[in-house]
């Protein structure tokens, strides 16, 4: 009996002892260059396109070889997880240098988009496949959307797991203090990213509701969230779990944050008109109690206590700027809802221009001009879209730098302006990225001949890419709650810390297509799982 307990007693030690480790690898680090983070978020919507080009040629030849649906489904599916997981396993767990690859990868993608498109544009249906994107772009739900989110947390699932394995670079985990590293922007982009989609965005939660109602409602979609919350707090505690506090506090986790940003979010109920200043003027005024009062001070210090709010400085003191991200993300949301149904409007309305005028149903031979109707009127109306898309992000960017320069760094642990505003800056980026690999991928799926333009859905359907990655995004947080747990018996089954880096991305590689299979085979059964 003496001698099981004393092995018992052995066993929490080194659990204890591991833990601590652990969590002594993640501390005190300083992170990377923004432009490097941009650089591995940026390698995802391009290796979607490249993904949806091979998809294109392998489904051909099966289609002549009278391969079966299910077949078709199996090997798109494989395709896509094959061109996303390896490239981004091999970029973020390895001591190459991202920006390099990404170069390269940028020369091959604008090759890829801009073939696609002059092909299209050349051929006798060119027509119809701009009648198909404009049908695309002017759905309600946005695929372009959707694949960013599911490309947003398939990159955070890489990351809470890749971060405990010393193949995954120091620089990538969070920075302690001010400073970024890639998993700073991790936890950023996921409220960003659910602010795109809130009912907010186009007015569902506005209404005439009482400010009980608001309330009720409120918290009705925050206790699933509370509950995943505590749920972690006591697994962690009971297990000897690593849990470095300088990220949320002792008590506080990240579940308890997006919490907080739904119960405000509901509370408020802002008209899509008035999200975008109001998340400026929160995250003003967030930062003026950073700045003026001791926030920034308070929350960076590495004194803590007394009371359960100097325990928890971290996730109460961010909570406002989260919450402005939050907002940000809702009007960004309504912004692309809106510029994206204009430029279908204004495609259709060139490419019914020249058939006013007896410009024939075929190709973008000679068919009006940059500023006129046609084919490439209606072209130059897609891209005038996506530039427009990168002058909103441009201008994001200089006023981060002016953020900076004057005011404070980037700091994650307290949310300030700046970080506010690099999330929002680094998001919208990747989205228009993702815009540019949508309209391509619609393109190279469109039908050959001229033909009446399908509907949306049917264009959608008949794209080889991103199935995947919409799959992800249909079922978000049950994933992100699965990753957690398959990161967590990783770590109690596994010494990570010991791992070398050929094990390290063959059991992190391993991870994400379980996690990718979950979420294919969820999408397969049109599986959406409410918390």
């Amino acid at each position: 009996m003496a001698t099981a307990a004393g092995a018992d007693a052995g066993d929490a030690a080194a659990l204890r002892a591991r833990a601590a480790a652990k969590e002594a690898f993640v501390a005190g680090l300083q992170g990377t260059t923004k432009w490097e983070i941009f650089c591995v978020i940026g390698c995802l919507p391009m290796c979607s396109l490249f993904a949806a080009a091979a998809q294109s040629w392998v489904l051909a030849r099966l289609r002549r070889l009278g391969a079966s649906p299910r077949l078709l489904r199996a090997s798109a599916l494989a395709i896509e997880a094959a061109a996303l997981i390896a490239p981004q396993v091999a970029l973020t767990m390895s001591p190459v240098e991202a920006v390099p690859i990404f170069l390269m990868l940028l020369l091959l993608w604008v090759s890829v988009a801009l073939k696609i498109w002059l092909k299209m544009l050349r051929g006798p249906g060119a027509r119809a496949q701009l009648g198909a994107i404009a049908q695309h772009l002017a759905e309600p739900r946005k695929r372009f959307v959707s694949a960013f989110r599911g490309a947003t947390m398939l990159l955070t699932a890489l990351a809470i797991l890749g971060v405990d394995f010393p193949a995954f670079p120091r620089r990538y985990a969070k920075a302690e203090g001010h400073g970024q590293g890639l998993m700073d922007l991790g936890v950023g982009a996921v409220v960003f990213s659910g602010g795109l989609v809130s009912k907010a965005v186009d007015g569902r939660g506005g209404g005439r509701s009482s400010a009980l109602q608001r309330a009720a409602s409120g918290l009705r979609a925050a206790l699933p969230l509370l509950a995943l919350g505590f749920a972690r707090l006591v697994a962690t505690r009971a297990a000897g779990y690593q849990h470095p506090v300088a990220e949320y506090g002792v008590h506080w986790n990240f579940f308890f944050t997006a919490a907080a940003v739904a119960l405000l979010t509901l509370l408020s109920q802002l008209p899509p008109r008035a999200l975008l200043p109001a998340g400026f003027a929160v995250s003003a005024a967030h930062q003026a109690a950073l700045s003026l009062l001791g926030g920034s001070a308070w929350v960076h210090s590495d004194a803590r206590g007394p009371g359960w709010a100097g325990l928890n400085k971290e996730g109460l003191g961010s909570i406002p700027g989260y919450w402005a991200l939050s907002l940000l993300g809702a009007a960004a949301g309504h912004h692309l809802q809106g510029s994206a149904a204009a430029a279908a409007s204004r495609v259709r309305t060139a490419l019914s221009a020249t058939g006013k005028r007896g410009g024939g149903s075929g190709g973008g031979g000679g068919a009006g001009s940059a500023g006129g109707g046609g084919v490439e009127g209606a072209s130059w109306a897609v891209w005038l879209w996506v530039a427009r898309l990168l002058a909103a992000d441009a201008a994001a960017w200089a006023l981060l730098w002016l953020l900076e320069t004057a005011v404070e760094p980037v700091s994650r642990r307290s949310c300030n302006a700046a970080y506010v505003l690099w999330v929002c800056a680094q998001c919208f980026a990747s989205l228009a990225m993702c815009a540019v690999t949508d309209v391509a991928t619609v393109a190279l799926a469109a039908p050959p001949r001229a033909a009446p333009p399908p509907g949306g859905a049917a264009a959608a359907a008949a794209a080889p890419s991103p199935r995947l990655l919409c799959a992800i995004n249909r079922n978000l947080l049950p994933l992100f709650l699965a990753a957690n747990l398959l990161t967590g018996a990783v770590n109690l089954g596994f010494d990570t810390l010991a791992a070398s880096d050929g094990v390290a991305r063959a059991i992190v590689g391993a991870y994400l297509v379980v996690v990718c299979l979950l979420a294919a085979a969820l999408g397969a059964h049109g599986v959406t799982l409410k918390l």
